[in-house]
């Protein structure tokens, strides 16, 4: 009770705390994981499987990294001319195309679940309008919504599991792919590519407040979002099968809407799985945008408060209009969806890892 009542403390005061930290990335990253990267790791089968525990490992030492040279990769941003624009332009392309990804799906089961007939343009505009003015780039702000809402979204999506495996079988291995070592680095390698979004740490640790090694904090709470994707995937291959699995293009849509409560007391409780869903990407994007202005307007900028908040206004404004404008480009007939992943895994994921080694050789040759 006194060390809640302290980090509540420190979170009013100066920042948030680890508790606050560890509860936004499993909001951040929980409905992403499960809704977007689910089915296809079902796919892989046993492999995938492997793939997640391997992926975790090698982040967790990734982390331990990224940790201890945090202050270096902050320089890198902050310090220099031409090579801190260039590291700028670097990570805010990396927010708004993720950004833009998640947007294109969020509006694709928002069309689905909740407005068919209504225009995409439309509800992609209300989505973003939703992210910013919800969460915006207050730390504070967002440190108190991710506090009130992570016990409704974290076990919402448990019980969700939960009510799910009660249907669930065996997963049959004869049916699956068998393992593969090439197949298991593979998926190991992606799952890692997606957890080096907390690339993006160094730039919201000066409002974290608590351990200064503050690796295992961030490992406990990526160990969370892998158990639950992990028992996800199960569950789905339990639940449809391997071919099964292999035919649906968003098979945790269809597990929400095929369960329900003990007594059938709730005809449509895939409506609240949804909510909750679309919530946790809203945060989502939400925390994207707010990346963006700790990147492009760093806390030492040595901005007066009445110039920071113009600033904070036009950098929200820029990001939200080019989220929106790759959301939708079509070019010759590739979408954002089409494009994400392989820049994540052969251009962002490989980036991410050098400019950290490089932060760690530059602090060294400091010393």
């Amino acid at each position: 009770m006194n060390q809640n009542k302290k980090e509540s403390t420190a979170s009013e005061n100066t920042g948030i705390s680890n508790r606050h930290m560890k509860r936004q990335l499993v909001i951040t990253f929980g409905g992403a994981l499960i809704l977007l990267l689910s089915g296809e790791a079902a796919g892989g089968g046993r492999n995938a499987i492997l793939g997640i525990v391997l992926g975790y490992g090698v982040l967790l030492a990734y982390l331990w990294i990224l940790v201890k040279n945090r202050k270096e990769i902050q320089d890198l941003v902050v310090s220099g001319n031409i090579l801190k624009w260039l590291m700028r332009l670097f990570y805010g392309s990396f927010l708004v195309l993720t950004g833009s990804f998640l947007l294109e799906k969020t509006s694709q089961i928002t069309k689905i679940y909740l407005s068919a007939n209504m225009n995409q343009n439309l509800v992609r505009i209300l989505i973003l309008t939703a992210a910013v003015i919800g969460m915006g780039s207050d730390t504070r702000k967002r440190a108190r919504m991710g506090e009130m809402a992570f016990s409704l979204i974290f076990w919402g999506f448990v019980l969700l599991l939960i009510l799910s495996a009660v249907h669930m079988r065996v997963p049959d291995g004869t049916q699956m792919p068998p393992l593969d070592a090439r197949s298991v680095f593979f998926y190991g390698y992606q799952y890692f590519c997606v957890g080096s979004i907390t690339s993006l740490y160094p730039f919201a640790y000066t409002k974290i407040k608590g351990d200064p090694n503050q690796t295992w904090s961030i490992g406990k709470a990526w160990m969370t979002l892998s158990i639950l994707f992990g028992a996800t995937v199960l569950i789905l291959l339990g639940t449809y099968g391997y071919p099964g699995v292999k035919s649906m293009e968003l098979p945790v849509l269809n597990l929400m809407a095929g369960t329900n409560l003990p007594g059938g007391f709730l005809d449509r409780f895939d409506i609240i799985w949804m909510a909750l869903l679309l919530f946790s990407l809203l945060f989502s994007i939400g925390s994207l945008m707010f990346y963006c202005v700790k990147i492009f307007l760093p806390e030492n900028c040595g901005l007066d408060s009445e110039k920071r908040e113009g600033y904070t206004r036009g950098i929200l404004v820029a990001a939200t209009l080019i989220i929106w404008v790759l959301s939708i480009v079509n070019f010759r007939g590739m979408v954002i969806e089409d494009v994400y992943m392989r820049l994540l895994k052969f251009f962002y994921g490989p980036l991410f890892v050098i400019i950290t080694l490089l932060a760690g050789f530059r602090k060294k040759g400091d010393q």
